[in-house]
């Protein structure tokens, strides 16, 4: 994390230096390519396609199990034969590329391809996160997330803001609206519709231990069973912050030493010193707890 996005960043700046009058920085990156020779340049040309294929079968993949292992198989079509169930993912695999081609219709650039992705993704995340913290979460809640970020992003961009350049324009101020919106919707859904079984709630909980006040109806249940959260959440939280002063701080350590900035580039190879140590004794603190 820290070291792999430095090529990218150099050829960036590379970019902005010899193209600095071009108005569209994604065709400034890529014509950074006509700097290599030829043997070079058909190896990233062919690492392009590579990176390319490699998401995108994953995530046609991906899709294909979750619609057939999570919904179809348990609730649609019961004990078929595993033959049927590759014809059907095969058939959910060519559905994900028709929609990704209709997303193509409504968006001609890469900044309203990542910002459609993250108005999806806006109100979503939160339920991701919390379903570890909170037994109230269900399938429903995530459901209700999705769905509902879907709806915005699309009501968004074809009726709000029915131009390319407009949505982008308006992105953050999409995105902060959808988050509160979805979060909100999905936490009323939450309340509205039946939670998971006691069985499956103490299941879940036996299996990850999850640490918070939010599962204290769950750890309550199992209190004469000895099972016990299996962390501290504030040791955790605490090791988390440290990982992420680590990274940052050795990532713009290093490009500070790389411009010659040195006064900066110190300050934040120190930072990284003092992020490993606090996180090495979070990491002793957790062993020391079992």
């Amino acid at each position: 994390y820290a070291l792999r996005p430095w090529p990218w960043i150099i050829a960036g700046l590379a970019a902005l230096v010899l193209y600095p009058d071009m108005a569209d920085g994604e065709k400034a990156y890529a014509l950074t390519i006509n700097f290599l020779p030829a043997g070079v340049k058909g190896l990233v040309v062919a690492a392009f396609f590579a990176a390319f294929m490699s998401t995108i079968d994953t995530r046609l993949n991906l899709g294909a199990a979750y619609f057939v292992n999570d919904l179809y198989r348990p609730f649609i079509k019961q004990n078929e034969s595993e033959r049927h169930y590759i014809f059907v993912s095969r058939i959910v695999a060519v559905v994900q590329m028709a929609c990704g081609y209709a997303i193509l219709l409504i968006a001609t650039n890469l900044k309203s391809l990542f910002f459609i992705y993250a108005a999806i993704g806006s109100g979503s995340g939160l339920v991701y996160i919390l379903r570890w913290y909170w037994w109230r979460v269900s399938a429903w809640s995530e459901i209700a997330a999705m769905s509902a970020a879907l709806v915005l992003m699309l009501v968004f961009r074809l009726i709000v803001y029915p131009s390319q350049q407009l949505f982008n324009a308006n992105a953050v101020y999409i995105l902060v609206l959808s988050t509160v919106s979805v979060t909100a919707f999905w936490v009323l859904i939450t309340f509205l519709t039946k939670p998971s079984s006691d069985e499956k709630l103490k299941e879940f909980y036996v299996r990850v231990r999850p640490a918070g006040p939010f599962w204290r109806p769950i750890a309550d249940q199992l209190k004469a069973e000895n099972i016990e959260p299996g962390y501290d959440l504030r040791v955790s939280f605490r090791a988390w912050v440290w990982a992420v002063l680590m990274v940052y701080s050795i990532l713009l350590g290093v490009g500070k030493f790389l411009l010659l900035e040195w006064k900066w580039g110190t300050v934040f190879t120190v930072t990284f010193a003092l992020s490993v140590y606090g996180l090495k004794c979070a990491f002793k603190r957790m062993n020391s707890d079992g």
